[in-house]
């Protein structure tokens, strides 16, 4: 009798701890997915992010909620193409792409959903990653707002000449033309 109920306590842990092992190893591989598709975003984010920065106007001139990725071009800069860029890693296919939205301000300035004005400096983009995961469609999103900062329309590098000119920087006797 004391065999049988030992027998049964033991089953019990092994079948238990058999359990955990899966749960264990199914979430492991969960997390692997999920801190890659977390990489993916944040890349593609920080990527039209420089994009922007380097060109407002290929940021803001995209349609709104539209899919969009980015591709490399061989000026090392990143062209704008529609739709979803995929990539496989360790057998998991991911979709990767970014939409832009419109954001709004109020009078005092800060950003707010409903009853604003159009802010054409700043824009959302919404980054988001799909996959499948034990068959079940999955996915991430990252959002962020990016402003242009780069408004320049000229700029000076010196002022070779000035007030008070040289007599080298004359170009002739008593005509400062060098500004």
């Amino acid at each position: 009798m004391e065999l049988l109920v030992a027998l049964g306590i033991g089953v019990v842990i092994i079948v238990a701890g058999v359990g955990a092992v899966s749960v264990s190893l199914r979430v492991g591989s969960q997390d692997i997915a999920f801190q890659t598709a977390n990489f993916f975003g944040q890349q593609l984010l920080d990527d039209v992010t420089v994009t922007a920065e380097g060109n407002w106007n290929k940021i803001a001139g995209l349609n709104e909620g539209s899919p969009y990725h980015l591709e490399k071009n061989v000026s090392g800069g990143f062209d704008v193409l529609g739709g979803a860029e995929s990539k496989t890693i360790g057998g998991i296919a991911y979709a990767k792409f970014f939409e832009v939205y419109s954001v709004n301000r109020n009078s005092d300035g800060a950003i707010v959903i409903e009853n604003g004005t159009d802010d054409p400096f700043t824009k959302g983009v919404k980054v988001t990653v799909e996959w499948l995961n034990r068959a079940q469609p999955t996915n991430i999103f990252v959002e962020k707002y990016i402003v242009r900062t780069r408004n320049s329309v000229w700029h000076q590098t010196d002022w070779i000449g000035g007030p008070i000119c040289p007599a080298s920087d004359l170009v002739t006797a008593g005509t400062d033309t060098r500004f």
